[in-house]
C-alpha cells in the first residue's frame, strides 16, 4: 500500500484511522520488569504518569466501509497508547485496514 492509495480511499470516505480514549485503567506494572533499581523504577513510573496526565491514554482504530452509507468495520486496533504520538501504530493501522479492505 502506498500513501497515495490510502489517501485515495480515505478521501472517498471508505477508510479511516481514528483515536478513542482508552476506558481501561493504565497498567504500568511492565516497568517493574525492567532492569532498574527501585529508585529508577519509581522515577520511570513518575515520568510515565506525568505524560499520561498531560496527554491521556488512547486506542488507535483502523476502519473501512464498502460505501459511504454503510457502517464502519474495524480492521485494526491497539490500546494503551500514551498520547497520540504513535506513528508506527498508525502505519500498521493503515496497512492492516487497507489489506482487509482489499480482500473484499
Amino acid at each position: 500500500m502506498t500513501p497515495e492509495q490510502w489517501q485515495f480511499f480515505a478521501d472517498q470516505g471508505l477508510m479511516r484511522v481514528r483515536y478513542e480514549s482508552d476506558p481501561e485503567p493504565y497498567d504500568d506494572s511492565y516497568i517493574d520488569t525492567w532492569d532498574l533499581t527501585p529508585e529508577e523504577i519509581k522515577e520511570e513510573k513518575r515520568k510515565t504518569w506525568r505524560i499520561i496526565e498531560a496527554y491521556g491514554v488512547w486506542g488507535l482504530i483502523g476502519e473501512y466501509r464498502v460505501s459511504t452509507d454503510s457502517p464502519w468495520v474495524q480492521a485494526y486496533s491497539v490500546w494503551g497508547c500514551i498520547g497520540r504520538d504513535s506513528p508506527d501504530y498508525e502505519e500498521d493501522a493503515r496497512k492492516e485496514t487497507y489489506n482487509e479492505f482489499r480482500r473484499l
